[in-house]
């Protein structure tokens, strides 16, 4: 809650999460609604856009303090997960098979939104 506080995100929308690690420790993660709110908040943001296509997605993200964008391209053979198999040989999908596309713009924007 204090990394919540610390950057005005609400864990009750799922702006933020606690995602345990593999030492037994709690690490927070900015979820999609958190950068969308960080992003927007930001006095500087002047505007975003996307070109995207089966194979990649680009973000660009305009500042009123720069003269040029911030541009990221993710690739979605770098970024789609793969479903998985449970110990009992069921396969789990998720959001990567059902909404491939849109999953990789919020991975663009979020990789824009860090530079």
């Amino acid at each position: 809650l204090i990394v919540a506080n610390q950057y005005g995100l609400n864990p009750w929308t799922k702006e933020i999460y606690a995602f345990p690690d593999k030492q037994n420790g709690i690490v927070p993660v900015v979820g999609v609604d958190g950068w969308s709110r960080i992003i927007n908040e930001n006095q500087q943001f002047d505007g975003m856009d996307f070109e995207q296509d089966n194979e990649s997605c680009t973000c660009r993200i305009y500042r009123k303090d720069r003269n040029h964008p911030i541009c990221v391209t993710e690739w979605m053979d770098e970024c789609r997960r793969e479903p998985f198999k449970t110990r009992e040989g069921r396969e789990i999908t998720g959001p990567w098979q059902s909404h491939p596309k849109r999953m990789l713009r919020h991975k663009a924007m979020i990789q824009c939104a860090r530079l």
